[in-house]
């Protein structure tokens, strides 16, 4: 049997162990998800038409409390967008939430505007 001082020293080395890998994780990329369609609260488009062009405009705000908006990206592939919104669990700064708002430029060749990673379809030109 292990007495009691070993295993108080036992226990605080896998407490240790245990609070560096999750330092790591917190501080690496390890940790970006894409933010799924089903995930955003009050998702909304809007079609704008102006003088600088054709855009349809998205918003929401991320379902998941504990992440921020790291950044957005469009991926254009023939005919069709797909906008992918990247998730972190840090952000540092006075700009850290889990809101988003983003522009999408239409082009006379887009027919299809898609969302995350499963591709949900949140624009057609038809």
């Amino acid at each position: 049997m292990l007495n009691i001082s070993r295993k108080i020293k036992i226990i605080a080395i896998v407490i240790l162990i245990l609070g560096g890998v999750l330092v790591g994780l917190l501080f690496t990329g390890d940790n970006t998800n894409v933010l799924d369609y089903n995930s955003v609260f009050g998702f909304k488009t809007v079609n704008i038409v102006g003088s600088k062009g054709r855009f349809v405009e998205i918003s929401g705000l991320c379902g998941h409390s504990a992440f921020f908006v790291k950044k957005i990206v469009e991926e254009k592939y023939k005919n069709e967008i797909t906008v992918k919104i990247y998730l972190t669990l840090h952000k540092f700064g006075k700009s850290a939430s889990g809101g988003f708002d983003h522009k999408i430029k239409i082009d006379d060749g887009t027919e299809n505007i898609y969302f995350g990673n499963e591709k949900h379809l949140i624009w057609s030109k038809n």
